[in-house]
């Protein structure tokens, strides 16, 4: 058996809906067994690998997700093969240039993450009750706006104020909001979209982040340096779900007023899904400079000519939450601030950092 983390799961994935998953969680494995008469044979797979299929999921990006994880580009290329030899089917397709997903690896992908994401806080909660905790304090945080800074904030958090147990959970934009207001989360890391929401939290200023328009490699705007609204007319957009992205549905339609056509329109409930539709697609979407390292390999962004699309990524409490946690969030915010004072979005040509 492979030594460290590891998950087993079966190895025929068209019948994952059919088959009982159960989760053994313990400090080294996350164990998924399924019942007897399927009669599959258990695969064994490091959880690093899973969490570098899950990474090279949303980058398609060998080189982005080789740095990531401070690995070579031939070692994660020998890891993904060796996940299909497995597995025996193709998750992905590779030529020289572009890398995409095969149905079965985006079904994989879909089916694999919470497994991923649940192992990861399980260990977290463990290592947390290990020590000595005065006060719980939970964090909700979007993954994009919060990965400059989410080491930081914990490193902070550890040195400062070892009695603190953080629970930290990564969420989509609605569901982070939703949480916050029903008081299931004490902080959230969050963009400042939503008036509701803003008017009901204190918050603290981390970065700031702006707005650009992406699109496939492939289409017809992708060779420009930067676009203006107008030439979005008669392109199929990919908007947010108003449900799902309350406030920033608004943004981005505000943006746009006028110059779509809504029977061209798709709406997503999830960024992958939006990065899936661009790269493969001849539609065109917005997202924040703070999700190019992610998405580079999948998208290219262009900077809106002539209307301002910066906004603020901050930390947000309730007003009505414990005071000490709101103390706490205010200093880590600052310590966070204070790091990403040199951040820079990536994004050729844009001179977007932290004012």
């Amino acid at each position: 058996m492979a030594q460290g983390p590891h998950v087993i799961i079966g190895r025929v994935l068209s019948d994952l809906e059919r088959m009982l998953i159960r989760l053994y969680y313990c400090h080294w494995s996350v164990r998924v067994t399924f019942p007897n008469e399927l009669n599959r044979r258990g695969l064994v797979m490091n959880i690093d690998h899973l969490r570098e299929f899950t990474y090279l999921a949303e980058t398609l990006s060998f080189s982005a997700t080789a740095r990531h994880f401070f690995i070579s580009a031939s070692v994660l290329s020998k890891h993904v093969a060796a996940m299909e030899d497995d597995l025996q089917v193709k998750l992905f397709v590779r030529d020289s240039r572009n890398v995409s997903l095969t149905p079965d690896g985006e079904a994989f992908y879909h089916d694999i993450l919470p497994i991923v994401d649940g192992y990861d806080r399980a260990i977290a909660k463990l290592e947390a009750r290990r020590k000595n905790i005065d006060l719980h304090m939970r964090v909700g945080y979007l993954r994009g706006a919060a990965r400059p800074f989410l080491p930081k904030f914990v490193q902070y958090m550890e040195k400062t104020h070892p009695e603190v147990e953080l629970d930290i959970q990564c969420m989509e934009y609605g569901e982070l909001i939703r949480a916050h207001r029903m008081h299931n989360i004490d902080v959230i890391f969050n963009m400042d979209f939503d008036p509701e929401a803003i008017d009901a939290c204190n918050s603290e200023r981390i970065y700031d982040d702006k707005l650009y328009v992406v699109v496939g490699k492939k289409h017809r705007l992708a060779k420009k340096q930067s676009v203006l609204v107008e030439e979005l007319a008669n392109t199929r957009l990919m908007l947010p779900d108003e449900q799902t992205y309350p406030g920033l549905a608004q943004r981005y339609e505000q943006i746009v007023r006028n110059s779509y056509d809504e029977a061209l329109v798709r709406r997503y409930k999830d960024i992958d899904t939006l990065y899936l539709r661009i790269s493969q697609g001849d539609c065109a979407g917005f997202s924040s400079g703070h999700n190019y390292r992610q998405f580079e390999g999948r998208a290219v962004f262009l900077p809106l000519s002539g209307i301002d699309t910066s906004y603020t990524i901050s930390a947000q409490w309730l007003k009505s939450a414990d005071p000490r946690i709101g103390v706490l969030a205010r200093d880590a915010a600052r310590a966070c601030a204070e790091y990403m004072q040199s951040w820079t979005d990536g994004v050729p040509g844009s001179s977007m950092q932290i004012r």
